[in-house]
């Protein structure tokens, strides 16, 4: 079976969200389990479970996922839930037939999903693997009794009606490798000893209400951490695992430094920390990566932007903080470049005009700061795929120029402020 980092990249290079990554590892899962004898009876243990999760749960309108539920049983009529609940695949532990995957609704897009609570007594499945919850009204507590499953690899359960903190207990399932419950209504202070999991490597706790800090270390070999849309305060972790991937944790209360990035993991491939109060400066490593996104706009930090060579990024967004000094040539080789609402002063290098002209820089947004020099002939035209913006800075604006109309940029340049440049 693929690792979970193969099929991240999977994903990634066919240009696939990357949720859907844990999808296909779903599929893979799936496809690693042995063929059963249709007539095989599940395991008493795991048949009653499946019947306190059904008490507890129900279809929306709409939706026909328990249909195949059927526990009524008897001498001539048995039940083979295995090969007849939809949802469920089993196979062997120990010479006996267990369900291994447990997947609660169908997921299909237009389907409503399910609605009610998590049954304490679905932790009795104790050999279970894999548990996922479709998108619905699910709501209550996730029960603490979660952490009997100590063979759970993936952990599913977003876009529901969760409330209620993380059960500290789920920080001991040892083989827990993936780790969903975003988009619910969780609160209370994360876990700490989750991202200490030793075979945790996909988290995604975005849009909830959770508080409280991170931990100073993660210990968890990450690729995948996803926090954006809470109310996490407190610093950065001081150190981020090497093997990670993909960093969110935008839309926080977050504050300090970069600390971080200053020997940022080599494989980063996308970072967001936006709609924070994090300050200090910008560390000329974390400019150095070769990333898809680096996004820390909305943010307090100062000082120059350096980067010690081209940078070799795609979507660059310094945007709506106090950097100062001139613009670095190296910045013109990003693809998406969002520089506005800071503090930059002296002449743009020819090379912005250069790469915007080429094609190569497709979004330049300069509007709100201190330049003073532009070298753009009004006869030079600039492609249509181009979005160009430099208004209000301390020189007149090209008619190239144009900006988003979208009642975000206002106010103007103090002249006082041009005039002791």
């Amino acid at each position: 079976m693929r690792s979970w980092q193969d099929m991240a990249l999977y994903a990634r290079d066919c240009g696939l969200p990357m949720a859907l990554s844990f999808l296909l590892m779903s599929c893979f899962v799936a496809q690693s389990i042995v063929q059963l004898n249709v007539d095989e009876q599940l395991y008493e243990g795991d048949f009653e479970a499946l019947r306190a999760v059904r008490s507890s749960l129900a279809d929306l309108p709409g939706s026909f996922f328990f249909d195949s539920w059927e526990f009524d049983r008897s001498a001539d009529r048995p039940v083979y839930p295995c090969t007849s609940f939809m949802g469920l695949i089993c196979d062997y532990d120990d010479g006996v037939l267990r369900v291994r995957q447990l997947n609660l609704g169908t997921g299909l897009a237009g389907s409503p999903g399910l609605v009610g609570i998590l049954h304490p007594a679905i932790a009795n499945l104790t050999a279970l693997q894999q548990l996922t919850v479709a998108p619905g009204q699910v709501g209550g507590q996730l029960p603490a009794s979660l952490a009997a499953l100590q063979q759970l690899r993936f952990l599913g359960i977003s876009q529901n009606h969760l409330s209620g903190p993380i059960p500290a207990a789920l920080a001991t399932l040892p083989l827990l490798q993936t780790l969903d419950l975003s988009f619910n209504d969780l609160w209370g202070p994360m876990p700490h000893d989750l991202l200490h999991l030793p075979a945790l490597q996909a988290i995604l706790l975005s849009h909830n209400r959770i508080d409280g800090s991170l931990p100073a270390a993660i210990r968890s070999p990450l690729v995948h951490l996803d926090m954006q849309s809470n109310l996490l305060s407190g610093q950065l972790p001081e150190s981020l695992p090497h093997t990670l991937s993909y960093l969110s944790l935008a839309q926080n209360q977050l504050s300090g430094s970069l600390l971080p990035f200053h020997n940022p993991p080599p494989s980063l491939y996308f970072v967001d920390v936006s709609y924070n109060n994090i300050t200090g400066f910008l560390p000329p490593a974390l400019l150095g990566l070769a990333l898809h996104s680096l996004l820390l706009h909305h943010n307090r930090l100062w000082g120059l932007v350096y980067p010690l060579s081209p940078v070799l990024i795609e979507n660059l967004d310094l945007s709506f903080n106090d950097f100062s000094g001139p613009v670095s040539r190296f910045l013109s080789t990003a693809a998406r470049l969002y520089l506005n609402n800071n503090r930059f002063i002296g002449r743009l290098s020819e090379a912005f005009i250069s790469h915007l002209a080429g094609g190569e820089l497709q979004l330049l947004y300069l509007q709100h700061n201190l330049i003073t020099e532009i070298e753009l002939e009004p006869e030079v035209s600039l492609p249509l795929t181009a979005s160009f913006c430099i208004a209000f800075n301390c020189m007149e604006t090209p008619p190239q120029s144009q900006c988003p109309d979208n009642g975000v940029w206002t106010g103007y340049v103090d002249n006082d402020e041009c005039g002791h440049l």
